[in-house]
C-alpha cells in the first residue's frame, strides 16, 4: 500500500542515523514511519547524520512536521513577528503554520523553545479541526488542574478521539516532548500518506488516512477512520467514488474543480470543510450521493453542489454558495457571513444566529423558512422565501425577497421587511418585488406585570478549570502562586435582558478602593447579552478580547498602571489596549500578598442595569 512504511527497509532506515533505535525499541517502528513519510529527516553533524529521538521538540521542529504531514505550501506573512529572521531555516515553515491556522501569529513566536504536551496537543487538535467543550474525557487524568483553560477544548476533544492517553493516570501537560514521543503520537493519528497521483482501490485496514496530493482518485476504498484531503491537494481535485468513510471526510485542500463524492455506494456521514484563506473549495455530490452533516469551519469560501441533509456555517467572514443544491437543514452561527442560494438551489429551513450574516436567494432558488435570532441579519434576493420568523436577538432584521411574511417576535426591535417598519409583535407581507410591504400591527389587551429586572450571578470562578474554595458569600480561594491572567476565568449567568443597547464592565479594585485594572464597552445589543450569558468560563486575560469583539471600545476604556497596580487611576496609562490590560491582571495577581483580597465588579448598565461584585483572596 504507497504510503506505508515497508518491513525491508529496516535496515536502511537503521543506516541512515547514527542513534537510530534498535528496531525492538518502544518507538522504533513510530521513528520509522515519520521517516518513511518524510516528517523526519534528522540532523547533519560532524559528518554523520541523527535523528535525536530523546531531543525536546521545539516549536519549530513540531510546525515543520505538521506542515510536512498536511503537505502545507503556502506560507503568510510574518509581519509583526519579532522572533523569526527570515534567514532562519524554519522562516516558512513558520509562515506556512501561521497560515494553516496551526500557530497563531504574535510578536513572539518562539521558535527554539521546546513545546510542552498541551502546546503540542492544541496545534495537532488544531490540525485536525478538533475542539469541544465538554472537558469530561480528562477527568480520567488526576493532573487535570494543570491543563492551561485556553487547551481545555482542544485536548478534550483529542482524548475524546482516542489521540492522547498520558501514562500513570497523568497527562503531564506541562512537560516537554521528545521526537520520539511526538513521533508515536503522529503514527497513532495517521495511518497512510498518499503522495502519489493515481487511483486507489485499497488503503490501510484501520487508522486515519491523508492524501497530500492534487489528482488522487479513491476507488471503492473503506476508510476506518478519518478521510483527510489534505492543505497540499491545494487548488486540485480529489475524486471520491463509491468509498465508505466512519469518521470523518475533512477537506482542507481541494479548489472549484473540486472534491467529488460520487457513485451509488458512497457512505461518509460527516464533512468538515476547512481550507485556509488561500482559495475556494467546491464540494459537488453527484447523483445518488447524499452527505448528512456538512460543517464549513475554515477561512475559505465555499461552493456546495448536489444534496446534503445539515450545513452549519461556522466560520465567520466567509461566502457559501449552494449551486443547483438540495438542503434540507442549513444553520448559520458565524458572523458577518454570507450564504447564496443559486440555481434550482432548495432549502427546507435556514436558520441564522450569527451576527450580521446575510442571506441572498437568487432567481429560481427558494427556502420554506427562515429564523433569524442575531441582530443585523439580511434577506435578500429576487428567489423564493415563504416565511421568516424574527425571534428574541433578531433586532434590525431586513427582509426584501419577494412575497415573504414575516413574523416579528414580541420582544425585537428595528425589523423592516419590503422597506417598511415592522413592530415588535407584528407581521408583514412582502408585494411581489420586495420593495414595498402589507404590515399588521399586534393585538393589543390587558395584562401587564412590567419587566423583571435584570440579573446577574456567578456560575463559577476557576483556576485551570478546577472549581476554586469559597469562604463565605462571593470570596474565592486562590493559590496565588499558580493563578495567572490566563488560566484564571469566570463564568456569569445574566437573565432578564431586553431589546437596547448595553455598557458592560469589568474592575478590580483593592480593599482601599484603589482601582488596579479596568475595561469597559459600549454599543452591546440584547443578543451581544445573551451570547455573554452561554459564553461559557472566559479568562480574566480575555475579557478585553471578548469586549473588543462584542461592542465598541472607546480610547479610553482600558486603564491601569503596570508599575504599582496600587496606585490611583489618576496618571493611569490610557488607551485600547488589550496588552496592557491583561499585563494589568498579571501584576494583580503577581503582587498579591498572603490574604490579600481584590474586589471584582461585573456591571452592565444602559436597557437594565445589575452589577455584581465578588472578592478573589490570595491563600495563606
Amino acid at each position: 500500500i504507497p504510503g506505508v512504511f515497508a518491513q525491508d527497509a529496516e535496515t536502511d532506515v537503521q543506516a541512515m542515523f547514527e542513534d537510530m533505535p534498535e528496531a525492538n525499541y518502544w518507538s522504533y517502528a513510530s521513528l520509522s514511519a515519520a521517516v518513511e513519510n518524510g516528517l523526519l529527516n534528522g540532523f547533519d553533524l560532524d559528518g554523520a547524520h541523527y535523528i535525536k529521538p530523546e531531543a525536546a521538540l521545539t516549536r519549530a521542529q513540531m510546525a515543520t512536521i505538521v506542515n510536512r504531514a498536511f503537505g502545507a505550501k503556502v506560507a503568510a506573512t510574518l509581519a509583526g513577528v519579532a522572533d523569526v529572521p527570515s534567514y532562519a531555516w524554519y522562516a516558512n515553515e513558520m509562515a506556512k503554520a501561521i497560515h494553516m491556522g496551526t500557530f497563531m501569529r504574535d510578536t513572539k513566536m518562539r521558535p527554539d523553545d521546546s513545546i510542552t504536551r498541551q502546546e503540542a496537543f492544541v496545534v495537532l487538535a488544531r490540525a485536525f479541526v478538533l475542539k469541544q467543550n465538554d472537558t469530561a474525557p480528562l477527568n480520567v487524568f488526576s493532573d487535570k488542574a494543570q491543563i492551561a483553560s485556553w487547551a481545555l477544548p482542544e485536548l478534550s476533544a483529542m482524548k475524546a478521539a482516542g489521540y492522547i492517553q498520558g501514562s500513570g493516570g497523568m497527562l503531564h501537560p506541562l512537560d516537554t516532548i521528545t521526537r520520539a514521543e511526538f513521533a508515536t503520537v503522529m503514527d497513532n493519528m495517521v495511518k497512510q500518506y498518499i503522495d502519489v497521483a493515481g487511483t486507489y482501490t485499497e488503503v490501510v485496514a484501520e487508522g486515519n488516512v491523508i492524501v497530500r496530493v492534487p489528482g488522487v482518485t479513491l476507488d471503492g476504498v473503506d476508510v476506518d477512520g478519518d478521510l483527510v484531503i489534505g492543505d497540499g491537494v491545494g487548488d486540485g481535485n480529489a475524486y471520491l467514488n463509491n468509498i465508505a468513510v466512519s469518521g470523518r471526510a475533512l477537506i482542507r485542500g481541494g479548489g472549484e474543480n473540486s472534491v467529488v463524492f460520487s457513485g451509488s455506494a458512497t457512505d461518509v456521514r460527516n464533512i468538515v470543510i476547512s481550507r485556509s484563506s488561500d482559495g475556494r473549495v467546491r464540494i459537488l455530490t453527484e447523483e445518488g450521493v447524499v452527505l448528512a452533516e456538512a460543517e464549513v469551519a475554515g477561512d475559505s469560501d465555499v461552493i456546495l453542489e448536489g444534496t446534503f441533509g445539515s450545513v452549519t456555517v461556522v466560520s465567520d467572514n466567509v461566502t457559501v454558495t449552494a449551486l443547483d443544491a438540495t438542503i434540507t437543514d442549513m444553520s448559520v452561527p458565524g458572523e458577518d457571513s454570507v450564504v447564496i442560494l443559486s440555481g434550482t438551489t432548495t432549502v427546507e429551513n435556514v436558520a441564522i444566529s450569527g451576527t450580521q450574516s446575510e442571506l441572498i436567494v437568487q432567481e429560481d432558488a427558494s427556502v420554506d423558512t427562515v429564523e433569524i435570532s442575531a441582530p443585523s441579519v439580511t434577506v435578500s434576493g429576487t428567489g423564493t422565501v415563504e416565511n421568516v420568523e424574527v425571534q428574541a436577538g433578531g433586532d434590525e432584521a431586513s427582509i426584501t425577497t419577494p412575497n415573504t411574511v414575516t413574523t416579528v417576535s414580541s420582544d425585537v426591535e428595528g425589523v423592516t421587511a419590503g422597506g417598511e417598519d415592522v413592530p415588535a409583535g407584528g407581521t408583514a407581507t412582502n408585494n411581489s418585488t420586495g420593495t414595498d410591504a402589507t404590515v399588521t400591527e399586534p393585538s393589543t389587551g390587558g395584562g401587564g406585570g412590567g419587566t423583571p429586572a435584570m440579573a446577574i450571578s456567578i456560575e463559577e470562578v476557576a483556576v485551570s478549570g478546577v472549581e476554586i474554595s469559597r469562604t463565605g458569600t462571593g470570596v474565592y480561594i486562590i493559590d496565588g502562586t499558580t493563578a495567572t491572567k490566563d488560566n484564571t476565568s469566570i463564568d456569569v449567568a445574566i437573565t432578564n435582558t431586553r431589546a437596547g443597547l448595553y455598557n458592560a464592565s469589568l474592575t478590580i479594585e483593592n480593599l482601599h478602593g484603589q482601582t488596579v485594572a479596568h475595561a469597559e464597552t459600549t454599543g452591546l445589543k440584547q443578543a451581544y447579552i445573551n451570547a455573554l450569558d452561554v459564553f461559557g468560563a472566559v479568562t480574566f486575560g480575555d475579557i478585553a478580547g471578548m469586549f473588543d469583539k462584542l461592542g465598541t471600545v472607546s480610547p479610553d476604556s482600558y486603564y491601569l498602571d503596570p508599575s504599582d497596580p496600587s496606585a490611583d487611576v489618576d496618571g493611569k496609562v490610557t488607551g485600547n489596549d488589550e496588552t496592557a490590560f491583561r499585563s494589568a491582571i498579571e501584576n494583580a495577581f503577581a503582587l498579591m500578598d498572603d490574604g490579600e483580597v481584590y474586589i471584582v465588579t461585573i456591571a452592565f448598565s444602559g436597557a437594565a442595569s445589575a452589577s455584581l461584585p465578588f472578592q478573589i483572596q490570595k491563600d495563606f
